[in-house]
């Protein structure tokens, strides 16, 4: 019985909207991060990753220095979702 009621007071409805909120920005969060980490994962396989010195302009070894250089946004998506 989280559902906000006329007989509880404003404070405990308050809390229940607040608990409702964060449980369902949770949610949405978990499902971004499903998806842009599924997404990033796929590129990452399908583009790999260049050791310094084989391409103009890399400079990243990793397959995260390469997230990061390349895809900043879906770096962040990751980085902040979990």
């Amino acid at each position: 019985a989280m559902a906000p009621k006329r007989t509880d007071s404003q404070q405990l409805r308050l809390f229940k909207q607040l608990q409702r909120f964060l449980l369902m920005s949770a949610f949405a969060l978990e499902i971004v991060s499903i998806f842009a980490t599924t997404v990033t994962g796929t590129m990452l396989l399908s583009e790999g990753d260049r050791p310094t010195g084989t391409g103009v302009g890399t400079d990243y070894v990793s397959p995260m220095g390469f997230l990061h250089h390349n895809h900043a946004f879906e770096y962040l998506t990751a980085r902040i979702t979990f």
